[in-house]
């Protein structure tokens, strides 16, 4: 049973290929920490819909929560699946997407404009896909994210959005950051063990270089000294038959 746990959670490894093994190790860890993240915000809306936990707030339906998180959870089984056949990327794409867009739209629904508690969660899918698809992603991502809270303060402004600060709870207020700034320090921290395992990765491969050079040098100096030795034979070869030569001729 271990084993089979074990083989579900374990990231795929494609010989040949690092930086796409790589890559489905990153991507794997994000996809289980998000199943493990949605399944925690699912059980804090199934407490507020039974009304044994106010988490969510009065103004905030926990069905909104519940549907995001399940529909969350499903595609991660799909980026499971994707990945494992070798889609990396496009199933990166397709998380970071989806999640990005799954946060919008619980932040619409939610109301409250831009004091919406999803839309401090963006910088997850900023980072994450600054992680898994590049730098360019990640400032796309970025951008987009502010865009969104632009359109949301317009709508604020405009009075297309209502915002009642007697519907968000002390709950409410601090879940949703202590989730993000949980979630942003294990991404930090995934970076920052990447940045060292491809230090000690470069170090070793400049001692390997190192003990190469070293082997070349010396067999340089091998050949070199082949060589000399047997330029010193083929001269007193050459001296010897000249010599007899000349001795023969004289004779």
């Amino acid at each position: 049973m271990l084993i089979w746990i074990r083989q579900i959670l374990a990231p795929p490894v494609f010989a040949g290929d690092e930086i796409k093994t790589r890559s489905a190790a990153l991507l794997n860890t994000l996809s289980w920490m998000l199943v493990a993240l949605l399944l925690l915000i699912s059980t804090f809306g199934l407490l507020h819909l039974l009304g044994l936990f106010n988490v969510l707030g009065s103004g905030t339906s926990p069905l909104i929560f519940l549907l995001a998180a399940s529909v969350l959870v499903a595609l991660c089984v799909l980026v499971q699946r994707l990945m494992r056949q070798g889609l990396v990327r496009p199933a990166s794409m397709i998380l970071v997407t989806v999640f990005w867009l799954l946060l919008a739209a619980v932040a619409i629904v939610a109301g409250n404009g831009v004091h919406a508690p999803a839309l401090v969660a963006f910088v997850i899918p900023v980072l994450v896909s600054g992680l898994l698809l590049g730098w360019k992603a990640g400032f796309a991502m970025a951008f987009m994210s502010i865009m969104f809270g632009a359109g949301m303060l317009f709508a604020e402004i405009n009075g297309l959005v209502a915002y009642n600060p007697s519907s968000r709870t002390p709950w409410q207020e601090l879940i949703p950051a202590a989730i993000t700034i949980a979630f942003s320090a294990y991404l930090i921290l995934l970076v920052l063990r990447g940045l060292d395992q491809a230090l000690v990765n470069s170090r070793l491969y400049a001692s390997e270089l190192e003990v190469q050079q070293e082997g070349l040098e010396e067999t340089v100096q091998q050949r070199t000294s082949d060589l000399a030795r047997r330029a010193r034979y083929l001269e007193a070869t050459s001296e010897a038959v000249s010599y007899t030569h000349l001795r023969a001729h004289e004779t």
